[in-house]
């Protein structure tokens, strides 16, 4: 478990974030806490560390998630409209949504997030076929495509960040926690004005973030008690392994698994069996 929180005297920009920073935090034992790798840093579209991920849950929302049958449901977004021909969406957004600064989420934000990610490093070219975003007024947003793609919706879950601040260390953002300094600690404080009616995912006031140079450095933050969860990818080539107690839980995932053969010298050089192992493989998960 992670250190208890504390107090921040950071300044406010306005009422509603001053009303964030001056809520008496509540005093829960032990805390909770996540590490993040340092080099990766905190911008959503940047970042492709596994390991820092999970906060972005945390500070933000999208105008879609997939569901655990990987169907999309709204968040952000009210109401969903596709023109006749395909070409055009119209997304019309929730009323009474604001970011962590107070200011509220218009159609302006939520295009010019989906606009930062196309091409990014982590969502790639997710939005190859889409020409334009387009704020049609506060509340609606307007996006038109090179040709029609019927799974648009799927694709919509972006985190949505304030205008403006889209290419920030720490973007805004609409979610349950925000980012906040206490001296030289980063960490998560819970957003009293968060519009959802929703029980956060975690139940404490402040969340402390800490900082490692390397999987290494994650695993043992994690089993000294500074950090209470850890995502972790144990295919990738720098996963490391985990000696003390803890819990672990499958997720369903979309993430595909490859497999690498060379044809052309040793064992595999016979065809017949890298065609074998995914047969193999699939009769291992029936049994």
């Amino acid at each position: 478990v992670g250190p208890a929180s504390q107090e921040t005297t950071e300044p406010a920009e306005t009422e509603s974030y001053e009303k964030n920073l001056n809520q008496e935090t509540h005093k829960t034992p032990g805390g909770f806490g996540l590490a993040y790798v340092e080099e990766y840093g905190f911008n959503p579209y940047a970042c492709v560390c596994i390991t820092n991920r999970p906060v972005f849950s945390l500070v933000y929302e999208s105008l879609f998630v997939l569901n655990s049958s990987f169907q999309p449901e709204p968040v952000l977004c009210q109401q969903f409209a596709v023109s006749e021909s395909g070409m055009t969406c119209r997304v019309t957004l929730c009323e009474g949504v604001s970011f962590s600064d107070g200011t509220p989420l218009t159609a302006a934000d939520a295009g010019a997030s989906p606009g930062a990610a196309r091409g990014s490093a982590y969502y790639g070219s997710r939005f190859s076929k889409v020409a334009e975003f387009t704020a049609i007024d506060e509340l609606t947003l307007e996006i038109s495509l090179y040709k029609p793609y019927e799974n648009l919706s799927v694709l919509l879950d972006v985190p949505i960040v304030k205008a403006g601040t889209e290419a920030d260390s720490r973007p805004l953002g609409t979610g349950p926690y925000f980012f906040s300094e206490e001296g030289k600690e980063l960490c998560l404080r819970r957003n009293r004005s968060w519009w959802q009616d929703n029980r956060a995912p975690v139940e404490y006031d402040t969340i402390l973030l800490t900082a490692a140079k390397d999987p290494t450095a994650v695993r043992d933050s994690f089993e000294f008690g500074a950090t209470s969860l850890v995502c972790a990818d144990l295919n990738a080539p720098n996963a490391v392994g985990y000696r003390c107690d803890y819990e672990l839980w499958d997720c369903p995932t979309t993430t595909m698994q490859y497999l690498g053969f060379n044809l052309y010298d040793g064992i595999f050089y016979q065809r017949e069996l890298p065609a074998a192992v995914p047969h193999i493989n699939y009769q291992e998960r029936l049994l």
